[in-house]
C-alpha cells in the first residue's frame, strides 16, 4: 500500500521507477535515512540519523515548515543523496481497515471503496489520502476483502511541502507499519502465517498485526523507550544518559542492579503485554472475517526499545508466545549474511522504518 503525495500523479510513476530514491523517517526527536542501491543482496549506500531540535515537530505535527526545511537542508547538504524519497507518516495518525465489497471489476473498486470509507475511518473523505490493496481471495469466498490505508490530507501536505522546499520529491509516503512489516518480515514468510510487530520507540510504542501477507491490525500506545529510562532515571536518581545505558547493559532480572530495574519497570512491562495481548485476542476474534491465518505464531520487537536486556524473554512468557528481537537486514542482505551489516545490530532495530522505506525505494529504481 502507498500514499500517494501530491506530487506521486500516476502517470508519472514509470518514470520514477527508473530513478533511485531513499527512505526518509521524521519523527518528533529525529530523522533518520537510508540509501539502498542495487538489487538483493542490496548495497547500503548511505544511513544516518540526526537529532531534531525542540519544537520543530510536535505530536507528529510540523509547526514550523521554513525552520524544519532549513534544518534538513543543512543536514543532507553534504550527503550525495537521490532527490527523490519515499517518505514515512506518523503511525498514530493513520487508520489500516479491512472491508468487504462484492466481487466487481477491477477499475471499479476504488470508487466502490470511498463509499465505504467514512463509515470505516474517522476522517471524512475530501479530507483523507487513502489507498487500497486487494488481498487475495479464493473460488470459496464470495467478496473482495480490501486493505484501506488513511491519513489526513493536510498532514501528508504538510510533510510534501517540508521536502519540496528541501528539494527532494517525495514519490510515496507509507504509514510506519508498512515500512516495519517489509524490513522485519522475512519476504519468504509474508504471505503466510501471522505475527506481531511491536515497535518499541523513543516517545510511543506501535503495534502491528500482519498476516497473510498484509497489515490487519495497528495501535500506536503511549509507553516509550524514553519513558522507560524516565523511569529508572527517577528511581536511581542518575542522568538520562546513565539511566540509558543500566537498561540497555543491565536489563531486567538476575539479582542486584538487574532485579533492582526489573521491579522499577515491572508495571510498565505488564502494561505493555497487555497491550500486545488485547491486540492479540482481538485479531483472533476477527482472523476468520478477514480469511486470513488465524494463530499469531511469532512476536518480533524492533525500535531502540527493543534492547532492553531480557525483554524478549519476559514477553514470551507473560503472552505465551515466541518473542524475540527482529533481523533488520533480512530482506535486505544475502542470508545467512557473506559480509558484516553497515550498521551494528542493536543500532539497526531503531532503523526499521527507514530500512523498509529504502527497500519501497529500491523497488522503484529495479521495477
Amino acid at each position: 500500500m502507498i500514499f500517494k503525495s501530491m506530487f506521486f500523479l500516476d502517470r508519472y510513476q514509470r518514470i520514477f521507477s527508473s530513478l533511485p530514491s531513499f527512505g526518509l523517517d521524521l519523527s518528533d526527536k529525529s530523522v533518520k535515512f537510508a540509501y539502498l542501491e542495487g538489487s538483493h543482496p542490496y548495497e547500503v549506500a548511505d544511513f544516518g540519523e540526526v537529532a531534531i531540535p525542540d519544537g520543530l515537530v510536535e505530536s507528529s505535527e510540523v509547526t514550523s515548515k521554513e525552520k524544519l526545511s532549513s534544518f534538513l537542508k543543512d543536514v543532507f547538504s553534504k550527503r550525495r543523496m537521490p532527490k527523490y524519497v519515499v517518505a514515512s507518516l506518523p503511525e498514530e495518525r493513520g487508520f489500516v481497515r479491512t472491508i468487504q465489497l462484492p466481487v466487481m471489476p477491477e477499475e471499479e473498486i476504488r470508487s466502490a471503496v470511498q463509499w465505504e470509507i467514512e463509515a470505516n475511518i474517522p476522517i471524512p473523505l475530501n479530507e483523507s489520502l487513502f489507498d487500497i490493496e486487494v488481498l487475495p481471495r479464493s473460488d470459496k469466498i464470495d467478496h473482495l476483502d480490501i486493505n484501506v490505508a488513511a491519513v489526513p490530507k493536510s498532514l501528508a501536505e504538510s510533510y510534501a511541502e517540508v521536502f519540496s522546499q528541501v528539494g527532494f520529491v517525495p514519490i510515496a509516503f507509507e504509514l510506519e507499519s508498512q515500512a516495519v512489516a517489509r524490513s522485519v518480515v522475512p519476504s519468504y514468510l509474508s504471505s503466510k502465517g501471522a505475527y506481531v510487530l511491536c515497535d518499541l520507540g523513543a516517545t510511543r510504542t506501535s503495534i502491528t498485526i500482519f498476516a497473510s501477507g498484509a497489515i490487519r491490525f495497528t495501535a500506536s500506545r503511549a509507553i516509550s523507550s524514553d519513558g522507560l529510562t524516565e523511569e529508572l532515571s527517577k528511581a536511581f536518581r542518575i542522568d538520562f544518559k546513565l539511566a540509558e545505558q543500566k537498561k540497555r547493559e543491565v536489563g531486567l532480572g538476575g539479582q542486584g542492579e538487574g532485579r533492582s530495574i526489573f521491579e522499577i519497570l515491572l508495571p510498565t512491562l505488564k502494561i505493555l503485554a497487555k497491550e500486545i495481548g488485547d491486540a492479540v485476542e482481538f485479531y483472533h476474534s476477527h482472523a476468520s472475517h478477514v480469511h486470513a491465518e488465524s494463530k499469531i505464531t511469532q512476536v518480533y520487537l524492533c525500535g531502540g526499545g527493543a534492547n532492553l536486556t531480557g525483554l524478549p524473554h519476559f514477553l514470551s512468557r507473560e503472552l505465551g508466545v515466541q518473542v524475540e528481537r527482529a533481523n533488520p537486514w533480512v530482506n535486505i542482505l544475502a542470508w545467512p549474511p557473506r559480509e558484516v551489516p553497515p550498521l551494528e545490530y542493536h543500532a539497526s532495530l531503531g532503523y526499521v522504518t527507514a530500512l523498509g522505506l529504502a527497500l519501497r525505494g529500491a523497488s522503484f529504481s529495479i521495477a
